[in-house]
């Protein structure tokens, strides 16, 4: 698409200019074409209505989207729009309970068409604009540009003089006894210039500029197709002589035949000579041309931009229920079956694991090989933590080193003026010599017409928007889950063989991902960290007594948690796949004084390991009834004071105390 006009502007207007507006009217009207396909919405579209650059689009195209078309037996299509985002391209989401209700463990089979709309607008362009074409008139124009692009060195020569002039490294009168030197040539240029701009056939070129990037080009695709293609390769490709070669053969054996039923003297020297003979025809006339191979290959690239709909998919697809979660790590056979980026490695108990196998060819036949095996579930954190005490106590520094600082140098772009500004100060001489204008005008003209250009290939004959019905077969299999009870890991690899021969495979192995089991109950060992103090009331072996007080501080407690929503030891990460599961109910005591410190309290894994708890610390609490000076009554009583506790697994605590022993 065209990004910028600036560049060529001023040959935008001198070209196409129409007679009937005015300047400022033609660059309006370029302002308008080129908001539209920078931002190809409904208001530039709208304003697009008078502009007699390029032919309106129909409004339903709003290019360059593209859609998805799900198809389910029974029901309507589903049409989604596809948004890009930094990890690729994902579609608009949909309500699946909007195609019926669904069991457990249900499926059902899709398509998936991408449509893609940009390719559709510029078919839906070529058609209607292709009344603008004339066949006679592309003929006429690349015979001019053959012969314009004979006077390459001469307006190569023209852009160093009117560099170095802009430079300042030439002065005024050398620059204009240059140009005045040129002037007979350059007149030519711009009469071939003149041919070309009066050739009939700017209505066609302007309205596929916007495609081009801003430069007139009869064929604007890179392929052609048809009779005219045809023409092009037997003039322009070696001939194609298959068509001789049986006849030569059979003439050549032939001939050699009877010169062994009826011998003569120089019989022998005339069939050796016979046979060579042949064995150069075969050289020659065997079809080894590149015409067929290029008009096939020419075919087939006309054939793929015309398929504007692409059958993706033909399978299956999960479907999740609320008594039957299920999750797909899917695999890209057209990627070497890599693992989605977003496949996490663990998973609950609860989830029925399925392995999903994307693109896979219809000729292809694709199994799993899995090895189900016990693994050591517990938390990362502690994992982690009791290393480090490990290392510690031998006396290893855990610690490790710091990241290096990586300095990012910025590229520096070359600075590539645009070709306009090279003229800008020749403009203001312009009437100071008779060729300086003519030279600057036929500059502008020449670059702009011959910029890129490399010889077009005939417009194709006819493009009408295809399907293209190559179908991928999307494959999902359930990976042996349900035989062996959680914690598990599988390993598992991908053998993929041919339909047509079972026996030869290729295998993507080294893949695995781990099972855990959901806890209801787990212990925590920790400090636990009073709000206010505590004040007893004690008596001594003679019946004094006196008051205490226990000031907040740390005490070490050891409790059971409970997970209503079951936790997930190997959901690890600070943000957690599934919040509810860090929730837990915490009952406890001081370990050096169980019977008179209880600790009831909620709390949250920070990471599975990891908890802080706060709730109420019940002490028991002496009590006394005392009548002139004695103790008539003794009881006891369990107030509360709020605390706050972080606990760790016991054997994490238990390596802390052995380190802290030593």
């Amino acid at each position: 698409m065209l990004n910028s006009t600036a560049e060529y502007l001023p040959a935008y207007k001198a070209w196409f200019s129409d007679p009937t507006q005015t300047d400022d009217v033609q660059i309006q009207e370029i302002d308008k074409t080129i908001a539209y396909l920078n931002t190809p919405d409904e208001a530039h579209l709208i304003a697009l209505a008078s502009n007699q650059l390029l032919p309106v689009p129909r409004s339903d195209f709003a290019f360059p989207a593209s859609r998805i078309t799900i198809n389910y037996p029974g029901k309507d299509p589903i049409l989604l729009r596809l948004y890009p985002t930094d990890t690729g391209v994902i579609s608009a989401p949909f309500a699946i309970d909007t195609l019926g209700y669904f069991k457990a463990g249900q499926t059902f089979t899709f398509e998936i068409t991408l449509v893609d709309k940009y390719k559709e607008l510029v078919l839906d362009h070529f058609n209607k604009t292709h009344g603008y074409f004339q066949r006679d008139g592309e003929k006429n124009w690349h015979q001019l540009m053959k012969t314009l692009l004979l006077h390459t060195l001469l307006m190569d020569s023209v852009t160093a003089i009117m560099q170095d002039h802009a430079d300042g490294k030439i002065n005024d009168a050398a620059y204009k006894d240059s140009i005045q030197k040129r002037c007979t040539r350059i007149n030519q240029v711009d009469k071939l210039l003149t041919q070309l701009k009066d050739s009939d056939n700017n209505r066609w070129l302007a309205s596929w500029l916007w495609y081009t990037g801003g430069r007139p080009r009869f064929n604007p695709f890179d392929f052609s197709d048809g009779q005219p293609l045809k023409s092009y390769a037997a003039i322009n490709l070696k001939a194609d002589t298959s068509q001789y070669f049986d006849s030569f053969i059979t003439a050549v054996n032939n001939a050699i035949e009877q010169q062994r039923l009826h011998p003569g003297p120089g019989s022998p020297d005339t069939i050796l000579m016979l046979i060579e003979k042949k064995k150069q025809g075969e050289v020659k006339l065997v079809d080894k041309s590149a015409s067929l191979s290029f008009i096939e290959k020419q075919n087939n690239k006309a054939d793929a931009f015309s398929q504007s709909e692409k059958v993706l998919y033909k399978g299956v697809l999960l479907i999740s229920t609320k008594d039957q979660l299920r999750y797909t790590r899917y695999h890209d056979r057209q990627k070497g079956y890599i693992l989605s980026q977003k496949s996490p490695r663990d998973y609950p108990e609860d989830y029925a694991m399925h392995i999903g196998l994307v693109n896979i060819p219809g000729n292809k036949i694709v199994t799993l090989e899995q090895r189900l095996s016990d693994f050591t579930e517990k938390a990362e954190f502690s994992t982690q933590l009791q290393e480090s005490l490990g290392a510690l106590s031998t006396g290893k520094s855990t610690v490790t080193d710091a990241a290096k600082v990586i300095t990012a140098f910025l590229a520096t772009a070359e600075n590539t003026a645009a070709l306009h500004a090279v003229i800008k100060k020749a403009a203001a001489m312009g009437g100071a010599a008779p060729c300086i204008y003519a030279a600057q005008h036929t500059w502008e003209l020449y670059h702009f017409v011959k910029t890129k250009y490399n010889g077009d290939l005939p417009v194709p004959e006819k493009l009408t928007p295809q399907t293209d019905s190559s179908q991928y077969q999307y494959t999902t299999i359930l990976a042996g889950q349900d035989d062996k009870a959680a914690p598990f890991t599988n390993e598992y690899s991908i053998i993929e063989r041919l339909a047509s021969d079972t026996s030869k495979k290729q295998i993507a192995k080294g893949f695995h991902y781990n099972v855990g089991k959901l806890r209801s109950f787990a212990i925590g060992a920790g400090l636990a960290f009073g709000f206010s103090q505590v004040r007893q009331v004690n008596v001594d072996s003679v019946g004094a007594l006196s008051t205490t007080t226990d000031a907040a501080r740390a005490k070490f407690i050891v409790g059971l948690k409970y997970y209503p929503f079951k936790t997930f030891l190997r959901d690890n990460g600070i943000c957690p796949r599934w919040p509810e599961r860090r929730f837990s109910l915490f009952g406890g005591f001081e370990v050096l004084d169980p019977l008179n410190n209880l600790y009831l309290g909620i709390g949250y894994d920070i990471v599975p390991g990891l908890n802080v708890n706060a709730g109420a610390n019940f002490y028991r609490q002496n009590y006394y009834r005392i009548q002139n000076d004695r103790i008539l009554d003794k009881a006891t009583r369990m107030p509360a004071v709020g605390y706050l506790a972080v606990t760790l697994d016991p054997e994490v605590v238990v390596d802390l105390i052995k380190l802290m022993a030593k």
